[in-house]
């Protein structure tokens, strides 16, 4: 029963994204395959009035006009289902693009590691056209379907036996073209992985962000290769699903001119003995002959493309029905938080051997300082993505205000806590909507102003003709490059006029001098001297001052307590600090 709904709920994908337009294409296919028939009726009786010995104009006048209404009625319906598909296609993709980029936001972080879900995502950007293909199918199944039903009751009145052949024939065709569809998805689905790893080579050749390094290394003889090499492979697997279509298609058509042959045959001897007129014939046989080529490429093309929009409709609703992020956490519960505590977690990454972190405790308090240092690869970054909520599945526990931090709203997370990453985004927007991104309070130009002035930005917003309004990088006109000292300014800026009450600080200045980190730093733990700052650093002279420092190796806390204790205890931490004060020996007096 699970399996029925899934197929039905796949089936019907199409009309959730527009019901009206998706049943107009539908009544509209039905309503061209009527007065198709029609026009196949109202051609053999005006063949059938021409060719009487005593022709009679104004007899002929009746089922000619007819007929011709009806070639008038095909026309407008067929521009009529093209007015529809636009229409279709506009408001699916307006739905399909809201729907995956809401599900990206909400799906469990951890979901963005995983190379087959972004596969996924990479195959539905085109969901809108693949629906589209979906409802042109089903519209040309339902006037094929009207199409030959006619014929085959038509002809059944004269040969049950050629009737009986017709459907035989019919069949066989399906199965073959039915088979090409199925081998043109699983070709589509294979190439994914390349597609996405050539797209990430095109970003290299071409993004600004590469530039220099792409001028300074001249790497286009090393990625060139690659390129060319996942390009080829890419195309022979589309070229090996369009030949294996192309085979399929061919098969059916053969086996329909076989039977185009079988009812020429049937008409052409039903029509020498009087069985049927000569206007029935004629029309008969130019039916045939339209439907042979339709059931032979036409037939072909849409089965393949309604295989494969069925398969990524499938793909769509597997999608959507992934765990959210937040599927687990209570909307209902609103308060600030007051503390954050780890109890004995224990984490490991989806298919590695060994924990990255194990039997992990420490606490923060609100109004406290702290710091978490360690090595690179120690476990630092993945603390900071599970205090976050980013990742569920964890063995332990971990306590925000003493609660299981399931039953927190995930809002008063995003509103309580700002991060500023080591590898934080850099969005091409004006200055100030930069600043004010993720703000819990409105923030004036002034004090924007203010801030760059302590922080020693090094740009004068002054004297850009847009002030605030001036676009970061040159995506938009008249915008600015900044260096990778001057971002991280900007993302500690938007920190400390953020509002929050938690800032966390991931290796916060990692594209700045020893020195200018030490002043900024200072001048930073000044504005922010009433908040919860928490440093996830492995550079440990900015945080003497921390209330508590906890000193992480191997997925676990070895030590912890403030700078002159573990400076005593002579571990790990005086060993990092010791290797590090030459570069601070002048500002620090060590």
């Amino acid at each position: 029963m699970d399996e029925l709904n899934r197929i039905l709920k796949t089936l019907f994908l199409p009309f959730r994204f527009s019901k009206k337009y998706s049943i107009l294409l539908l009544v509209s296919g039905l309503l061209y395959a009527i007065f198709f028939n029609l026009s196949v009726y109202c051609l053999s009786l005006t063949v059938d009035k021409l060719n009487i010995a005593n022709f009679d104009f104004l007899s002929t006048i009746m089922p000619l006009s007819a007929y011709l209404l009806c070639m008038g009625v095909l026309f407008f319906i067929s521009n009529l289902q093209n007015y529809f598909e636009q229409n279709y296609k506009s408001l699916t993709y307006i739905n399909v693009q809201k729907n995956l980029y809401s599900k990206k936001y909400r799906m469990k972080y951890i979901l963005n590691e995983n190379s087959k879900i972004l596969d996924t995502f990479n195959l539905l950007m085109d969901l809108d056209t693949n629906m589209v293909d979906y409802i042109k199918s089903l519209v040309f199944f339902v006037t094929l379907f009207f199409q030959l039903s006619f014929l085959f009751i038509l002809i059944s009145f004269y040969s049950a036996k050629t009737a009986i052949v017709i459907f035989l024939f019919t069949v066989l065709v399906l199965i073959l073209v039915i088979k090409g569809g199925n081998a043109s998805y699983i070709a589509h689905k294979k190439v994914q992985p390349l597609e996405r790893q050539k797209n990430s080579l095109e970003n290299i050749m071409t993004e600004f962000s590469y530039a220099e390094e792409r001028n300074l290394f001249d790497y286009s003889s090393y990625i060139m290769p690659k390129y060319a090499l996942i390009s080829t492979q890419s195309r022979k697997y589309r070229n090996k699903a369009l030949a294996t279509w192309f085979i399929k298609a061919q098969y059916g058509g053969i086996v329909f001119v076989v039977l185009t042959i079988i009812v020429s045959l049937f008409l052409t001897s039903s029509l020498m003995n009087n069985e049927l007129s000569f206007g029935l014939f004629v029309a008969l046989f130019s039916n045939f002959v339209q439907l042979s080529d339709l059931m032979s490429w036409n037939l072909s093309d849409s089965i393949d493309s309604f295989i494969k929009s069925f398969a990524i409709a499938k793909d769509y609703l597997y999608i959507m029905n992934l765990d959210d992020d937040n599927a687990n956490f209570s909307t209902q519960v609103h308060e600030n938080i007051k503390s954050i505590q780890f109890e004995n977690v224990t984490f490991k990454y989806p298919d590695t051997c060994s924990p990255t972190l194990v039997n992990t405790s420490f606490s923060f308090q609100i109004g406290t300082k702290y710091a978490i240092v360690g090595e690179n690869g120690c476990g630092k970054t993945t603390i900071l993505k599970l205090l976050l909520g980013l990742y569920s599945d964890y063995s332990g526990h971990i306590y925000y205000n003493e609660n299981h931090n399931n039953t927190l709203s995930r809002d008063v997370i995003s509103n309580e806590i700002c991060v500023v990453y080591q590898d934080f985004a850099k969005y091409f927007i004006p200055i100030g909507d930069f600043i004010r991104l993720g703000a819990t309070q409105t923030i004036e130009d002034s004090e924007i102003m203010e801030v760059f002035k302590l922080l020693e930005l090094q740009f004068d917003i002054n004297s850009f003709p847009q002030g605030l309004s001036t676009p970061l990088g040159n995506i938009l006109e008249g915008g600015t490059n900044l260096s990778g000292g001057q971002w991280q300014k900007l993302s500690l800026a938007r920190a400390i006029l953020s509002g929050k009450s938690f800032i966390i600080l991931d290796e916060p200045t990692a594209s700045i001098d020893p020195i200018s980190e030490l002043k900024i730093m200072n001048t930073f733990n000044t504005l922010c001297q009433d908040k919860t700052i928490i440093y996830i650093t492995h550079r440990l002279a900015t945080i003497k001052e921390c209330n508590t420092i906890y000193v992480i190796d191997n997925g676990s806390i070895i030590e912890s307590g403030t700078h002159e204790q573990l400076i005593e205890r002579n571990g790990l931490y005086n060993t990092m600090f010791e290797s590090q004060k030459s570069w601070y020996k002048n500002e620090i007096g060590v």
